[in-house]
């Protein structure tokens, strides 16, 4: 179930990177495999849609949520006291 993001949330997003906070993300590879990546390009593409720009086609993120496509962020402010889970599916646009 989608949950419309509050406004001060989308900004702490898409501000992440240049605040020294950006988020990790965890995915998954087809044996079971997790791994975390940082991608600072990470921003709010709708009410309830993240997306994350990625250069690298057919490898990493973009090959494990092929495969896979659950994952899991962490964002944390530790200046502004701010952190949330963001669990959903990844979908290659």
């Amino acid at each position: 179930m989608a949950v419309a993001l509050p406004d001060d949330l989308k900004a702490a997003i898409d501000s992440s990177r240049a605040d020294g906070f950006p988020i990790l993300w965890a995915s998954v590879d087809e044996s079971g495999q997790p791994t975390i990546a940082i991608y600072g390009s990470t921003h709010v593409h709708s009410d309830h849609e993240l997306a994350i720009w990625l250069r690298t086609e057919g490898r990493g993120f973009l090959s494990r949520t092929g495969k896979n496509a659950k994952v899991f962020g962490w964002y944390r402010n530790t200046n502004t006291n701010v952190a949330c889970q963001i669990v959903g599916e990844a979908h290659r646009v």
